[in-house]
């Protein structure tokens, strides 16, 4: 290992670890809150409505998968901080010590931790851009969807109030047989 390539190792490092540190906490956070809000459903499962009305249950396994995935994200981040943190702590010692020796195995255990630690940040970067992806996709055929929805309740309308000049689908005949036998609608 030489001067310049510790100096190096350990700037980029540092970075690292800043970026690992700043991204974990955020995911640990929000982690608690998800397995606080599948808490919270699962005791509303237990517990029953207090209210009459809808409800809506959460599944059994719910706070078991919140529980599991953030314990499985606090361990990878944990260990990634850790091994970068040790490396740069051992960086740190080899530069201090006066007359130091060429060290090739920290040269190797360097460039272990900045791969390592690029190659967790940049993975998690893939999976939040994956899951960003799918999220927004999923709302826009839920958009779609219900303006679909929204289009053909106004057609709809316009055919009931005007049949002879509205646009005309072949489901209206079943809605409007379906509001001849039951007006108030499904109960």
């Amino acid at each position: 290992m030489t001067d310049d390539f510790a100096a190096i190792a350990s700037g980029m490092l540092a970075g690292l670890l800043l970026l690992c540190v700043i991204e974990f906490y955020a995911v640990v956070k929000k982690g608690v809150q998800r397995v606080e809000l599948a808490k919270t459903q699962a005791t509303k499962l237990r517990d029953g409505p207090k209210e009459p009305g809808p409800w809506v249950g959460i599944e059994e396994s719910g706070l078991g998968h919140a529980i599991r995935n953030l314990m499985w994200t606090v361990a990878a981040g944990a260990a990634l901080c850790a091994l970068m943190a040790g490396d740069l702590v051992l960086v740190a010692l080899w530069a201090a010590v006066d007359g130091h020796g060429p060290a090739r195995w920290l040269a190797w255990g360097t460039v272990a931790a900045i791969s390592a630690g690029l190659g967790g940040i940049l993975t998690y970067i893939f999976f939040k851009m994956y899951g960003s992806f799918w999220t927004i996709s999923g709302s826009i055929a839920d958009i779609e969807r219900i303006e679909g929805q929204i289009r053909t309740g106004e057609r709809f309308r316009a055919w009931l109030r005007d049949p002879e000049h509205a646009p005309h689908h072949p489901a209206f005949d079943v809605m409007k047989a379906m509001m001849d036998r039951d007006p108030d609608g499904p109960s």
